[in-house]
């Protein structure tokens, strides 16, 4: 749990949530067929499991794998916050990351972990996901199964990415892998 103190008064309080499951919890994965020149859906083959989705995507029709009344979906596609990836290479997370619509930097993240980029315009692949993604292969991790993810729902998204990095960096002596800061700097306006 994160206190955000002002004034010796308690301005904020921000608790992470449980581990959810990436695939089943949050999304559904479809998958792209990897040996097509074409992409196979529309859509980047991970859908949010809590988002209509408009008469063009693949999953417009589509009915969920299991309803969001008997299992929730703890994402909503606008909601703001910090989030944690973790797998069984790295428990301790292999991203943190931050977003205005955290569902549209999870769905990316995704893309880059399965390695279907070339099909999704907008993504980026870094070399920090190609090599976890080759990490992944080489332990026979070859879906998102594995892949769990926890939340810390806020506004306040810049300020608490830097401290829940450096708090990573000191308890673990490292930043998560995936993540591309490879130092975090702090000026005197910070303290």
């Amino acid at each position: 749990m994160i206190i955000i103190r002002a004034n010796n008064k308690m301005v904020k309080k921000i608790k992470r949530t449980q581990w959810y499951s990436l695939i089943g919890d949050i999304y559904e994965y479809y998958g792209q067929d990897m040996n097509s020149p074409k992409r196979t859906h529309t859509d980047n083959g991970l859908r949010l499991r809590s988002k209509k989705y408009g008469c063009r995507a693949t999953f417009a029709n589509a009915l969920s794998h299991e309803s969001l009344e008997k299992r929730k979906c703890v994402l909503t596609e606008k909601r703001a916050g910090i989030y944690i990836l973790c797998d069984a290479i790295s428990p301790n997370g292999f991203y943190i990351g931050k977003g205005k619509c955290i569902h549209d930097r999870l769905w990316r993240h995704g893309v880059k972990l399965v390695g279907t980029a070339k099909w999704n315009q907008g993504v980026q692949d870094t070399k920090e996901f190609k090599n976890y993604r080759m990490l992944r292969s080489s332990k026979n991790l070859n879906d998102l199964n594995d892949i769990k993810v926890a939340f810390w729902f806020t506004d306040e998204i810049d300020a608490l990415e830097s401290l829940l990095l450096e708090s990573y960096l000191l308890k673990y002596g490292h930043l998560p892998i995936c993540n591309d800061k490879k130092v975090i700097i702090f000026d005197k306006s910070d303290i």
